[in-house]
């Protein structure tokens, strides 16, 4: 729902959530704009899961055999892909190289990637999200305080932006949307990371400016991504 919902709030027209088909009834209230999809244990999205200008999995995925069904479809897919959470884990277990793909760990996911500590990411940033990207192929943004873009076509970029108030949980499934929004409207795998990153943190900082730090919450962020973007089109020349 907050991965939908985020992207949304960049500018998506159309965001659809596959899902399990008991999860239906809860994504409608949460939020009506999300279109749903329901995905059985026995049906094959692999086809339709091509016709999307882009695609999120891992926040909600969980790890069940319902869970892996789906991932290995989704990654049959031509489509590009933003990968986070469990799909990361799932990723971990399978590994896999691909160029069409923005991969978002936080340090123990980016550990587990690895095959190494969470003190060994910490220790040396820049190093881990290029070893990701040597591994695993595309983009990769290494969550935290600085956060790390990375590709092998561009120098790293560090987001100077965000707070500790972002230390709540949801707040990565945001972001997830953010990117796989920016990229479905065109934006190339690294600028629409660099992008999702930027306003996905400066929210952030917006929110803790007016009402503070303690307390925020993912879906706190969803209104000021919104006014971000459109500021920043507004700012940019026809």
């Amino acid at each position: 729902i907050m991965a939908a919902s985020a992207a949304y709030r960049t500018g998506c027209g159309r965001v659809m959530a596959v899902s399990h088909a008991d999860h239906g009834s809860t994504l409608a209230l949460a939020c009506p704009e999300i279109l749903t999809s329901s995905c059985s244990s026995k049906m094959d999205m692999t086809d339709r899961l091509n016709d999307f200008n882009a695609i999120a999995i891992g926040p909600g995925l969980g790890q069940s055999d319902w869970a892996k069904r789906l991932f290995n479809q989704t990654m049959q897919s031509s489509s590009p892909l933003v990968i986070d959470a469990d799909g990361l884990n799932l990723l971990s277990k399978n590994k896999d190289k691909r160029n069409h793909w923005v991969l978002t760990p936080h340090p123990g996911e980016a550990a587990r990637l690895l095959s190494c500590s969470t003190t060994d990411i910490q220790q040396d940033r820049y190093s881990a999200a290029q070893e990701i990207i040597s591994q695993y192929g595309g983009v990769c943004v290494l969550k935290g305080s600085g956060t790390v873009v990375a590709s092998q076509d561009h120098l790293s970029h560090v987001c100077r932006a965000g707070n500790a108030g972002q230390a709540t949980a949801g707040m990565g499934d945001v972001l997830t949307g953010c990117i796989a929004g920016f990229i479905a409207q065109g934006y190339s795998l690294f600028d629409a990371a660099c992008l999702g990153t930027w306003c996905h943190a400066a929210a952030a900082d917006s929110i803790a400016a007016s009402t503070g730090k303690i307390g925020m919450m993912a879906t706190d962020l969803l209104r000021p991504i919104q006014k971000l973007h459109n500021e920043l089109i507004d700012a940019t020349p026809s």
